[in-house]
């Protein structure tokens, strides 16, 4: 009896390791591993009609990691996996909003998967808008025709690259980060007017590389954060430090010409066709100028 209880266990045990399933318990507050579900969504551009305005792309994320790139034929190509269905994101247009969220964790769901694989389209102009939390989020947006964005981060890891232009000038773009990391490449492809920048308790790399074709300022405000700026080769640079309590100024870059101890000017301002001007408001953070 013992020995056939045995076999029995045994023949169960290799059937569910085959079938790849996993058990899950009624009445608990998620899974105990977690079935990987996927989830897909596609909206054809020829099924809207567009009025010249922007469209207002919303993407709200709590424990995802996402990627989102251009889509040329697709208003909207999806992607998207989950292992509980409070992280199952939901997808909405309504006029000219582009909704995508998902919904928060669930006490004792285990280790969340929640995986975004977002196209899109590089057709329109879109208002990008981010919500992320406790997130990795991996942004390429060359190419695109990007207006204005806002990102919004919460202990979240943070990376976006203009690693082309963008197809029309930015008024401006914005990023609120605490408690995470942020690391901006060819922000001089993005043709903004305008970057604002506040962070806290954050880590950022700001690459200023590219094209630089339209006179920007960034603006900064940071606490307690480390940041480092690679300045871009081909644009004048006039940098404004404000340093409270204890900041420090790291200079790693011969172009620079120190004013005084709060400013600083590039050796070809002068002669530059456009400009990019730099304002840092620091409270215990080191700044690093490459």
């Amino acid at each position: 009896m013992r020995r056939y209880i045995m076999i029995l266990c045994l023949l169960t045990a290799i059937t569910i390791a085959a079938a790849g399933c996993v058990i899950e318990f009624d009445g608990a507050a998620g899974m105990i591993s977690g079935i990987i579900k996927e989830h897909k969504e596609v909206m054809e551009l020829d099924a809207y009609t567009f009025d010249g305005k922007p469209v207002k792309a919303d993407l709200e994320m709590k424990a995802a990691k996402a990627i989102v790139v251009k889509s040329e034929d697709k208003l909207l190509d999806a992607a998207f996996q989950f292992n509980t269905e409070s992280l199952k994101p939901e997808v909405t247009m309504k006029r000219d909003k582009l909704q995508i969220q998902n919904g928060r964790l669930q006490l004792g769901a285990g280790k969340p998967v929640n995986r975004w694989n977002v196209k899109l389209s590089d057709q329109i102009p879109l208002e990008m808008n981010l919500t992320a939390e406790a997130s990795d989020v991996n942004m390429k947006l060359g190419d695109m025709s990007i207006p204005e964005m806002d990102a919004a981060l919460k202990a979240s890891a943070f990376r976006l690259d203009f690693d082309r232009p963008n197809r029309m000038e930015m008024e401006r773009l914005k990023l609120d980060i605490k408690a995470g990391s942020a690391d901006l490449y060819g922000m001089g492809n993005s043709r903004s007017k305008r970057l604002d920048i506040d962070a806290d308790a954050s880590k950022l790399y700001i690459d200023l590389s590219g094209q630089n074709e339209t006179d920007s300022t960034l603006k900064i405000g940071a606490n307690a954060s480390a940041i480092k700026l690679k300045l871009p080769e081909n644009a004048g640079v006039s940098i404004i430090i404000d340093r409270f309590d204890i900041s420090t100024v790291r200079v790693e870059n011969d172009q620079l010409l120190s004013r005084n101890e709060k400013e600083y000017i590039s050796r070809n301002y002068g002669s530059a066709k456009t400009h990019v001007r730099i304002i840092i408001d620091a409270k215990m953070t080191t700044v690093t100028l490459e």
